[in-house]
């Protein structure tokens, strides 16, 4: 992917399963994945998620998760418009024209690389609704950006 995450250290000691029981309903089970001493913490790990996806699926949000991101911009299209229209009108439109799509394609490309990955990751299927994921620029916990966002704004003015 574009980033790496944040290394983190596995302290699960438990895992869940769902089961059916006699009664043909089905029971959430927690079990110990090693021995646990009376009275210390049993410990799940959620995954890598964001804050939103924690609150939907799970009812809560993490005091503080590396995993948090903002949509900034749906694509990077939008991206450069949004760009174009605080910091364009710096050069004439006939001087802005060829960078801005010079800028697009550029980083457009490596955007493409990185949908590659995922989608070679992926076994070659994504949904629409994780394309259009790919596509969205982000801001990550830490203060992070799409690289492809950075390339795009450099690209347009190399003086910055």
């Amino acid at each position: 992917g574009l980033f790496n995450s944040p290394n983190t250290i596995p302290t699960d000691n438990v895992r869940w399963d769902v089961v059916q029981n006699d009664n043909a309903t089905w029971d959430m089970v927690v079990t110990a994945t090693q021995d646990v001493e009376p009275g210390y913490q049993l410990l799940l790990c959620y995954g890598a998620r964001n804050n939103d996806d924690f609150y939907l699926h799970y009812g809560f949000i993490p005091d503080a998760n590396a995993h948090e991101s903002v949509m900034l911009f749906s694509n990077l299209e939008e991206a450069m418009e949004w760009h174009y229209s605080t910091f364009g009108s710096k050069v004439s439109e006939q001087e802005a024209e060829p960078r801005y799509r010079r800028a697009l394609e550029g980083a457009q490309k490596q955007k493409d690389a990185a949908t590659s990955e995922v989608l070679k990751a992926a076994g070659g299927i994504l949904s629409p609704c994780q394309i259009k994921q790919q596509n969205q620029i982000l801001l990550h916990a830490g203060g992070l950006v799409d690289g492809a966002l950075a390339t795009a704004f450099t690209m347009v003015n190399p003086e910055l």
